[in-house]
């Protein structure tokens, strides 16, 4: 058996469960409900704004069953034969919008509205959030491409990705944990200029008691090779060991740009300026 495979019970061991709660309620009953039968209290759920809309539009893009959570509904008091929505709101509506889907899987929980707003409130409190760690790893399983590209260019660099999210001091100047910066710098600048972005920034760090591939670090230096080609690996590093990326350029950038990308175009180019002022850009 796989070493990767654990038992719920070798997990459980040494956590804490605290004061476990003596009232536990009623199990619901697992059933399929119509999407023409669910309605949404609007009295506690959210609005759908641009965010929620795009989220919605990516499920009914990627549909597939197994990615589908049952929601958990409960019986209208106030409209018979219809399931008011307490998780799953944007899966019920992109469910609705999909023209092959009839009916979803869903928990049905006998609570009145009072109760099903507690509900809401307390699904939705202490729901662990994914990060982009959990996410890069599950990907190299499945074979996302953008997963194995991560993986691809930080191995070209010899740097780590932490397994676990990792603060700035209690990294290695190896590690890194900002896997999304490193999937946008590739899109934005390829693998060249990003393997070698990491290459320098690992240098550069080499002595020090922490990374400098910060999400910023990782972009701005990977823009700034790849529209710079004459730069070489060791002219960067010399630079990036006597500034402070954060203060001498990103502050300068943030002066000069507004939005976020044209901050790091600038900041691109004001790292460019400091090489070429050190007389490190070959003829």
């Amino acid at each position: 058996m796989s070493d990767s495979l654990k038992l719920i019970s070798e997990l459980a061991t040494g956590l804490n469960s605290g004061d476990p709660s003596e009232d536990i309620g009623t199990p619901g009953r697992v059933d399929r409900v119509s999407v023409l039968d669910l309605i949404i209290d609007t009295r506690y759920q959210r609005t759908i704004e641009a965010a929620g809309a795009r989220n919605i539009r990516r499920i009914v893009e990627g549909f597939r069953w197994e990615k589908f959570e049952p929601l958990i509904v409960a019986p209208s008091p106030d409209w018979p034969g219809k399931y008011a929505v307490i998780d799953g709101q944007h899966r019920a509506l992109a469910a609705w919008l999909h023209p092959d889907i009839n009916t979803v899987p869903a928990v049905v929980h006998e609570l009145n509205p009072r109760e099903q707003a507690r509900a809401f409130r307390d699904v939705n409190k202490n729901r662990t959030k994914i990060g982009p760690l959990h996410i890069y790893r599950a990907g190299l399983i499945s074979g996302d491409p953008s997963a194995i590209g991560i993986q691809a260019v930080t191995n070209a660099a010899s740097v780590e990705v932490a397994r676990f999210n990792l603060s700035k001091a209690n990294m290695q100047p190896h590690q890194l944990v900002c896997v999304n910066a490193v999937g946008k710098a590739l899109k934005r600048s390829g693998f060249e200029a990003v393997s070698r972005a990491l290459l320098c920034l690992r240098r550069a760090a080499k002595g020090c008691d922490c990374s400098l591939m910060s999400a910023w670090a990782v972009q701005v230096v990977s823009i700034c090779l790849a529209s710079h080609r004459s730069i070489s690996n060791d002219a960067m590093v010399d630079v990036l060991q006597s500034v402070d990326l954060d203060t001498e350029v990103k502050d300068r950038a943030d002066e000069l740009a507004e939005s976020y990308a044209k901050k790091m175009a600038t900041g691109a180019d004001v790292l460019a300026r400091m090489v070429q002022s050190a007389g490190a850009i070959a003829a």
